[in-house]
């Protein structure tokens, strides 16, 4: 039986998360931008996946370190821009 990779289920959860912080995100058009603005939920919601994140860190996987970190971010910030892009072609936003 093969054991579980500890950052695997971290990203499944990172990623969750972003899309779900996505949807807390304002979206407008300022000239020919298209401009984001993040909510108390939004940054709750960072507070809640970085905990998560850390928690598990220390107790699960420790010693791995601010690699996983580096990792973290990337995936969960790729996510939720991703769904941010989706959520503004949806609308009909257009910028440059």
């Amino acid at each position: 039986m093969r054991g579980r990779d500890p950052f695997q289920g971290r990203a499944v959860r990172g990623v969750l998360l972003a899309a779900i912080r996505a949807f807390t995100v304002r979206l407008s058009v300022r000239g020919d931008r298209i401009v984001r603005r993040g909510t108390p939920l939004t940054a709750a919601l960072w507070v809640v996946g970085l905990g998560q994140h850390f928690l598990i860190d220390t107790g699960v996987a420790a010693g791995l370190g601010a690699v996983t970190v580096l990792v973290y971010f990337g995936v969960v910030v790729l996510a939720q821009q991703w769904v941010l892009v989706r959520r503004a072609a949806a609308a009909g936003l257009a910028g440059r």
